[in-house]
């Protein structure tokens, strides 16, 4: 396995090229520095490194901050955060790039092993995060059932295709609405509310029977469905939402 190559931000040359060495002592590969924003996209787009030590004041009309977002943006690269001071607002903003850590200067040998591995770690385990989440949500839009997911509020935040073309609503538009709004009252003619029947399955834990439930859909239409509510539960049991299966009834 080649060694991780890391690209060092920091504005003093002589601060940079010590990390550089330090870097080199540990085992990585830190095959260039940068001083400036500017010149960290440049050296990124060249050495294409696994890890960015990232001074979060540089000097030039790029930040530390507005360089880091620029990098996981083009190369989804992690960054860990170097600073000796940095005001609230800053701090506040380094946040939104969600950096994989942080280490106060001035640091010892010592802390930056350890920081530098929890990061890839870090790093390594939100891609296998993120991959899984497409092969599932492709998956999803494959399957013949309308699919809908709530939090645990039973507000909407996913549909599939199968879904948006049984109701009639785009995904982006009912994401953050009560999933009750789309599948109402119990029965085609009866008109009584059904509740929301995500709250219930979130509720009680458990999977909810969905029986002649009516879509009312986008044009004003209703549609019968049949289906499932089942809660999503995490390894140490919490509920955190629902996932809706359903299909429109034969007639």
């Amino acid at each position: 396995m080649s060694p991780t190559t890391i690209l060092v931000v920091e504005d003093e040359t002589i601060v940079a090229k010590d990390i550089q060495c330090t870097l080199t002592r540990l085992g990585y590969r830190a095959p260039a520095t940068a001083t400036s924003g500017e010149e960290a996209l440049r050296k990124a787009a060249e050495i294409r490194p696994d890890l960015v030590l990232m001074d979060i004041v540089l000097k030039g009309p790029m930040d530390g901050v507005e360089t880091a977002r620029e990098l996981r943006a083009r190369y989804a690269v992690p960054v860990v955060y170097l600073t000796a001071y940095a005001d609230d607002y800053a701090l506040e903003r380094a946040k939104t790039t969600e950096p994989a850590g942080y280490l106060l200067k001035p640091f010892q040998m010592a802390e930056l092993r350890p920081t530098i591995e929890m990061a890839l770690h870090r790093s390594h385990t939100e891609r296998q995060a993120k991959e899984s989440l497409r092969w599932l949500a492709t998956t999803v839009r494959l399957v013949d059932d309308g699919v809908i997911t709530t939090d645990c509020a039973g507000h909407i935040t996913y549909m599939n295709a199968e879904a948006e073309s049984l109701t009639g609503w785009e995904a982006g538009i009912t994401v953050g609405y009560p999933l009750e709004l789309l599948l109402g009252p119990v029965g085609g003619e009866s008109g009584c509310r059904a509740g929301n029947v995500a709250e219930q399955a979130v509720a009680e834990c458990r999977i909810i029977p969905i029986e002649d439930h009516v879509v009312i859909t986008k044009s004003g239409a209703r549609c019968v469905v049949h289906g499932r509510v089942a809660p999503v539960v995490t390894e140490e049991g919490t509920v955190i939402g629902a996932v809706v299966g359903c299909r429109a009834r034969a007639a």
